[in-house]
């Protein structure tokens, strides 16, 4: 089983009236398809990678860029910081419908430190307000 499509991520945003408070609240949320879930995603990324992937993913904006640190990653999914580096590594790798999943470059700050920055090349970002900041 293989999964033959490439990889889609989207962003939808929704808003909602909270009835207490009588106040609007926007959410974003992370999409995956079910299609590719069924046809082995998880199996073929791997567990852990998976969860590294969705991490990264949750800091996507519009551009299909994120970039979180390890820190936060390791954060979220529970991971160390080396654990985490290695499933990144692994997910560079990775090809989904014939397409890399992430690609992986690094930006100087103005304060000369480095920060990692994730290109989800295979996303597909589907948002109503283009404006949506991670």
């Amino acid at each position: 089983m293989t999964v033959e499509h490439l990889m889609q991520l989207k962003l939808e945003r929704r808003s909602s009236l909270d009835m207490v408070s009588g106040k609007y609240q926007t959410a974003v949320d992370l999409c995956v398809s079910v299609d590719q879930i069924k046809q082995g995603l998880i199996k073929e990324i791997g567990c852990r990678n998976f969860s590294v992937l969705l991490a990264i993913a949750a800091h996507l904006n519009e551009q299909s860029v994120a970039f979180p640190n390890i820190t936060v990653i390791s954060e979220i999914t529970g991971l160390s910081s080396p654990t985490v580096i290695k499933a990144i590594q692994e997910l560079e790798a990775v090809t989904v419908g014939g397409q890399h999943i992430i690609k992986k470059s690094k930006l100087k700050t103005t304060s000369g430190n480095t920060k990692s920055i994730y290109h989800f090349v295979a996303a597909e970002i589907d948002a109503d307000d283009p404006t949506i900041e991670m």
